[in-house]
């Protein structure tokens, strides 16, 4: 039997892929930006964390999160390379040398499927300190607080070094870009500490939160993140430190809501089969989205010029709307890739009963 899944977690996943098929929109707008990039990464990491169980060897832990990410990754990233030169005719840099930086994922120079990438690597040391937790004589309360301060460590510190370090250090930099390591290292110790709360969450958490959490809950939560989200960024313009002291308690408040609303939504048949492959919508979204808006713009070019460079308020609604047909369109295709494609999104062909 395959294991239930959890509906609020699909829930999650859903409003994370809404939220990464608007912004990734040409006419999102800065303030929507601003809205949604404190957690929608975050919540996938958060997710991934919580879903985890740890009960295998490395190797076999190894084995899995190479059949779950690495082999979806390397299909998936090597698709939409392909399907990027069949939609451009050519025009796109040479074939090999995009499938030689994609196999390098390096950020802004070849990182297709950048975050299943990210997230397979993030996984690496997440293993090891779940491990020492799950080992740990400490008494409770004091062994979760050792786990997570060691790993918000040195997550400040990876988000730290990614955007403040010195321009120009490796050869790659992108000068109107944050610092970029191979595999994006950088990036392996913000995702993981997202995943150790996630993972302590469920162990730990979820019960007294559940006690708690309720609509006024949820609109408690939602109305201090559109307030720091909206009102105290202004003050980052002072001073790079107020950007980084803002930026996490943005990030804390933002998947409160979302997991608060998650647990009082109501779910659906459509919301679970998204929230269920994301992998693949994350994969395919961006491509059909870019044939959409090519028409659009052929349809009526001026008008859509003046949306995307316009950057008015109702540009957010016809984002949305964009993202949300994208999610219709793309069903049968994830039906299919599930039935003859399994390997693909990292899971196994059902057996004929």
């Amino acid at each position: 039997m395959g294991k239930k899944r959890v509906e609020w977690i699909d829930t999650v996943k859903f409003l994370c892929m809404i939220a990464v098929m608007t912004e990734h929109v040409e006419f999102v707008t800065p303030v929507w930006d601003r809205l949604v990039e404190p957690f929608f990464l975050n919540m996938f990491s958060f997710a991934a964390g919580y879903v985890y169980n740890h009960r295998d060897g490395f190797v076999q832990f190894l084995k899995k999160k190479i059949n779950q990410l690495f082999i979806p990754w390397f299909f998936f990233s090597t698709l939409t390379i392909v399907m990027a030169h069949i939609y451009s005719f050519n025009s796109h840099e040479i074939l090999a040398l995009e499938l030689g930086q994609n196999m390098l994922q390096i950020m802004y120079h070849g990182s297709e499927m950048w975050y299943v990438a990210a997230l397979f690597i993030a996984f690496l040391p997440f293993y090891f300190f779940i491990r020492a937790y799950e080992k740990s004589n400490l008494p409770a309360g004091k062994r979760e607080f050792v786990l997570i301060s060691i790993s918000f460590i040195l997550c400040a510190l990876s988000y730290f070094f990614s955007h403040y370090t010195r321009k120009g250090l490796f050869l790659w930099d992108n000068s109107n870009s944050p610092i970029s390591l191979p595999w994006h290292l950088e990036y392996m110790f913000q995702a993981m500490f997202f995943m150790v709360l996630g993972y302590l969450f469920r162990v730990r958490y979820e019960q007294i939160f559940d006690r708690i959490n309720s609509w006024k809950t949820s609109f408690l939560f939602c109305s201090c993140y559109l307030f720091v989200s909206l009102l105290l960024p202004e003050l980052a313009t002072f001073s790079s430190t107020v950007e980084l002291l803002l930026y996490y308690p943005r990030c804390f408040l933002g998947c409160a809501a979302v997991i608060s609303l998650s647990k009082q939504l109501p779910s659906n048949c459509y919301i679970r089969f998204i929230g269920g492959n994301t992998l693949v919508y994350y994969a395919l979204h961006g491509k059909v989205e870019s044939l959409i808006q090519a028409v659009l713009k052929h349809i009526n070019q001026p008008e859509y010029l003046e949306i995307v460079w316009g950057y008015h308020p109702e540009a957010v609604f016809y984002a949305l709307a964009e993202a949300l047909f994208v999610s219709i369109l793309l069903v049968p295709v994830v039906i299919l890739i599930n039935h003859w494609l399994p390997f693909a999104v990292g899971r196994k062909r059902k057996k004929n009963p």
